[in-house]
């Protein structure tokens, strides 16, 4: 949920949407993680 202000539409302005898992920000790769109960 978005606020209804100008904050959310700087928000939305920002919003960037990809189909698929392929984006072109390098700094954003996570990586699975081991965890065991």
């Amino acid at each position: 949920m978005l606020p209804k202000t100008r904050l959310g539409v700087t928000m939305l302005d920002k919003l960037k949407i990809y189909a698929g898992g392929e984006h072109p920000h390098q700094a954003q790769q996570p990586a699975p993680m081991d965890v065991q109960a």
